[in-house]
Parts: C-alpha cells; structure tokens; sequence
C-alpha cells in the first residue's frame, strides 16, 4: 500500500502527468504492482530528487523479501514495479 501511495505522490508531484495507470495482479509466486505514468521523466533514480521516496520503496520491498525496478527516460514517463512473493503459508 505505502509503496503505491509514494508511486503516485511522485506522478502528482513530479511526473507532470495528467494520469497514471496502476495495476495489481498475481505473477510468478507473488503479487505484482506496476504504477506507470506518461510523463516527463528523468536519467536514473540516483541523478533524480525522487531518491529518498524511492529508496523507501526499495526498503520496504526488500524487507518483503520482494523486488522493485524503476524505469524511466527523459519525455517517455516511469515505471515503478514492485514485486513481493506470497508467503508459503499463506497460499492456499
């Protein structure tokens, strides 16, 4: 939940995005979030202001035992993915 809730601040604050598409669905063992935007983008997450939300994101995803991958390029919008394994005893 925060690691959307951030995603989309970013889009709000950042992206200069009319919209942003968010989606949730099982994949590989595990659920899958992807927030992606059609705005401006920017060179990597370590040359970008964002850092902080996005090492937030990262650690709460690792402690998750999961994985989270941005993608961006300059005018060709982010894509944040997130994706953390089901519990084994949790599945039924």
């Amino acid at each position: 939940m925060r690691v959307t809730q951030e995603a989309l601040t970013n889009v709000s604050r950042h992206a200069q995005s009319k919209t942003a598409e968010v989606s949730l669905r099982m994949a590989s063992n595990g659920l899958e979030l992807t927030v992606t935007d059609t705005g401006i983008g920017f060179n990597g997450v370590k040359k970008s202001p964002l850092c902080l939300g996005f090492a937030s994101m990262q650690e709460r995803v690792r402690l998750l035992k999961g994985k989270l991958t941005v993608d961006s390029k300059p005018d060709h919008g982010t894509m944040v993915r997130a994706w953390v394994p089901f519990e084994k005893n949790h599945v039924a």
